[in-house]
């Protein structure tokens, strides 16, 4: 773009040229001087207003034509309709979301394109990911909403700290992540009962040991066991509390001393060959196997 070495005091440096014959004024006071082609092109909003001539006193004035958008949110949108201007960068959703609506009222499209591109393209936004569903389902971005979900797992939406945020939420996009949420903990605790018949289902005989492959039917009583019970309640808890499950990856989870009673647990079968017993390694593979198979997304 063309730029003055020496811009006017008010201007911004990038939009202080006089080619521009169009001047705007931020919310924040900063002056861009643009030309008329470019908002016109670029905006339906300025398109209806600056194809209507202007006398020559509105020529000779060229008063600036004050906008509710600050300078860094404008300057941003002139960055992208400009055929000349550079590729801006969006460092917070608070700035998307201003873009957003601000391009929804001087009807520009081509803004609205970039930001939802730029989002998916940018992992540093799953970094706030609540903020980022909320964004998605605000303006109806399906597969940002989605990846979104995914980031909220970390959560407990019930803790009285995302509150305020889920009121921002409608009412069918709030039920949405909640029954995700609900879903994927019940999956987990469902699979972790001996009678469970829909998927993921665990491989009972793989978590247990001293038994030769293929080996004998255990009793589902195994599975009901207090050891096995304290299990349920301890994934239970946490997936309360965290349903992406991390906490279930490091070997530290399957060595906390409330666990120690599965470990010495043996098969209550009577006609099992050394009565075999959980093996820490194999339990620990199974659970992670069954995490991997749960939902994943709304």
């Amino acid at each position: 773009m063309s730029t003055t070495d020496t811009p006017s005091p008010g201007y911004h440096p990038s939009y202080a040229s006089p080619d521009g014959d169009i001047i705007l004024r931020s919310d924040d006071g900063v002056l861009f001087r643009v030309q008329s082609g470019v908002l016109i092109a670029g905006s339906g909003f300025f398109r209806g207003m600056l194809e209507i001539p202007r006398d020559n006193v509105e020529k000779e004035n060229n008063e600036p034509i004050v906008m509710q958008e600050t300078s860094g949110v404008l300057l941003i949108i002139l960055e992208i309709i400009n055929p000349m201007g550079d590729f801006p960068t969006i460092d917070s959703l608070d700035v998307a979301q201003q873009l957003v609506t601000a391009a929804e009222k001087l009807e520009v499209p081509k803004v609205i394109t970039y930001v939802r591109r730029l989002i998916m393209r940018n992992p540093s936004f799953l970094e706030s990911p609540l903020d980022l569903y909320i964004l998605g389902c605000q303006n109806h971005w399906e597969e940002v909403a989605r990846a979104a979900s995914t980031g909220t797992l970390i959560y407990n939406l019930n803790a009285s700290i995302h509150l305020e945020k889920l009121k921002k939420l409608n009412t069918d996009d709030l039920l949405k992540l909640q029954s995700f949420h609900c879903r994927r903990k019940r999956a987990m605790i469902d699979a972790l009962h001996p009678y469970t018949g829909s998927p993921p289902v665990i491989n009972w005989d793989n978590m247990l040991t001293g038994h030769p492959r293929g080996g004998h039917n255990h009793s589902p009583e195994n599975y009901l066991c207090g050891p096995w019970k304290q299990l349920k309640l301890d994934i239970s808890e946490a997936m309360e509390s965290q349903p992406r499950g991390n906490w279930l990856r490091p070997r530290s989870f399957i060595e906390q001393p409330e666990l120690q009673g599965l470990w010495v647990h043996r098969c209550l079968r009577d006609r099992c060959p050394s009565h075999s017993y959980f093996g820490k390694n194999e339990v620990h593979a199974e659970l992670i196997r069954i995490l991997d198979l749960l939902p994943s997304s709304i």
